[in-house]
């Protein structure tokens, strides 16, 4: 799940408040980030939320639906349980983290100056 959440904030340069409660405990809060079980993780507006919501319960998903998070203005991903705060990173330092492998298998493949144009693209939070 945070592997999902967290290419949804750098493909959308944009931070997300993570809220746990209901979902997991403190103790198991890492295993439900990266558990493997089969899911899905939709963004919307929250306009359409009440609508998601009735479609999910029309269908018998009620065990499965979850609202996870919501979109933050300080361009940064924080994960919580309730009020208790585990994690929280700006989107650009952990995207460049995710970024920086494949930057440096480009800069030895490809044209090296191209690369770090791209990978130092990420600092353009405005762009």
């Amino acid at each position: 799940m945070i592997t999902t959440v967290a290419e949804m904030c750098f493909a959308g340069h944009c931070g997300v408040e993570l809220q746990l409660q209901g979902l997991a405990e403190d103790s198991s809060f890492i295993s439900s980030l990266f558990a493997e079980e089969l899911g899905v993780v939709i963004q919307v507006n929250d306009e359409q939320l009440e609508a998601v919501t009735a479609l999910a319960l029309e269908h018998h998903l009620k065990s499965c639906f979850h609202v996870i998070g919501k979109l933050n203005q300080s361009d940064s991903i924080r994960i919580s349980i309730g009020e208790k705060q585990f994690f929280s990173s700006g989107r650009v330092e952990l995207q460049r983290t995710w970024s920086e492998t494949t930057y440096h298998m480009q800069s030895m493949r490809d044209n090296s100056d191209c690369a770090k144009e791209e990978f130092d693209q990420i600092l353009q939070t405005d762009d």
